[in-house]
């Protein structure tokens, strides 16, 4: 009785240390594959506060041709005689609108749109659109375990299991058909 319960114990501790072992070597050997996407992000726009004019010159002589006689100018403004203002009131009162793209690389997209009237600046406003990374990583491990059972119609059923290498695996297996018992080996391979 004492050397069974020290066979059972040493059995009990071989398998033990042979799953530990086993384990160890299955997670130390793993492939690592990783899939790198660029996702865009949602666009996040924002208005600027309308700069002040710190400074505000009037040149001494105006270019262009103006004439005094379409407008209704004070005294003591001199102009000369062939100054025609429609074009400068036309272009004063003229909208204009613009939007140019800073820059659009792998850390995003930034646009910036304006808008001036008046000779002033009406409407400034930027679009920011966020590209980001994303990194996705397989761990495959090198060797992989598995077990499996079976039964079939022709009254035989079998119990086994083995171990895929990468993309082999290899399988003992305990057949049956109830009256005969029997041993199996194989080998599969997976194409994925």
């Amino acid at each position: 009785m004492k050397e069974l319960a020290s066979l059972l114990l040493t059995v009990m501790l071989s398998l033990l240390l042979g799953v530990c072992l086993g384990y160890g070597l299955a997670m130390s050997r793993m492939t690592l594959s990783e899939e790198v996407h660029s996702v865009r992000g949602e666009p996040v726009t924002a208005s600027l506060a309308l700069p002040v004019a710190r400074t505000e010159l009037l040149p001494d002589s105006l270019r262009g041709g103006l004439r005094l006689a379409d407008i209704d100018i004070p005294a003591g403004i001199v102009f000369p005689d062939s100054a025609d203002l429609r074009p400068t009131v036309y272009d004063w009162n003229l909208e204009r609108k613009y939007e140019e793209q800073l820059f659009d690389s792998e850390s995003g997209e930034m646009n910036v749109r304006a808008t001036v009237q008046y000779n002033r600046l009406q409407d400034l406003s930027t679009t920011f659109i966020p590209v980001n990374r994303e990194v996705i990583r397989y761990v495959t491990p090198t060797w992989r375990p598995y077990v499996m059972m079976q039964y079939h119609t022709l009254h035989g059923a079998a119990v086994g299991g083995g171990i895929f290498y990468r993309k082999t695996g290899y399988y003992i297996m305990y057949n049956t058909d109830f009256r005969r018992n029997g041993f199996g080996v194989g080998m599969i391979y997976s194409f994925r």
